[in-house]
C-alpha cells in the first residue's frame, strides 16, 4: 500500500497527473475490459485456493464404485 501511495505522489509531483483520474478514465472508458479481467483473475485465485484446501478435480470418486448395500 505504501508503495502505491508513493507512485501516487511521484506521479502528482513530476507530471501533475493524478493516477487516480486515469483510473476514472479507464474504468470509465473501458469497463468491460477491466470487468473481463476481474472475473479471470477471481477465477484463478479461488481455483489456487480450493487447490490448497484439497478440493479433487479428478472426478475420480470412491464412493461411485464401492458396492450398494443389498437391501
Amino acid at each position: 500500500m505504501l508503495s502505491l501511495v508513493f507512485v501516487h505522489l511521484m506521479l502528482n509531483r513530476r507530471f501533475k497527473l493524478s493516477p487516480l483520474h486515469q483510473l476514472a478514465f479507464a474504468l470509465e472508458n473501458e469497463p468491460a475490459l477491466i470487468l473481463g479481467a476481474f472475473v479471470t483473475w477471481g477465477v484463478v485465485v479461488f481455483s489456487f485456493t480450493l487447490t490448497h484446501l484439497g478440493v479433487d478435480f479428478t472426478f475420480r470418486f470412491a464412493w461411485l464404485a464401492a458396492k450398494k448395500p443389498e437391501q
